[in-house]
């Protein structure tokens, strides 16, 4: 069963960064290493309404999780 309860497949895609990037810093001008720990994941939708419906059903409110409509 899907997130919105129906027996069809769903599109997601999910998106892992972890590591570090080298960046310079705004203020003093200073190359610094950033670690990044990103995970999310992401709800593909055709329709803006398809989109609307996972906010109000809450599907969208879990830390790292969106949906994007295509």
């Amino acid at each position: 069963m899907q997130d919105d309860g129906t027996e069809a497949p769903q599109s997601y895609l999910r998106l892992a960064v972890h590591g570090s990037v080298w960046i310079e810093c705004q203020r003093c001008l200073s190359p610094y290493s950033q670690h990044l720990d990103v995970d999310a994941t992401y709800r593909i939708v055709t329709t803006e309404e398809e989109a609307d419906e996972s906010l109000v059903t809450g599907l969208d409110g879990a830390e790292g999780s969106w949906t994007m409509v295509v």
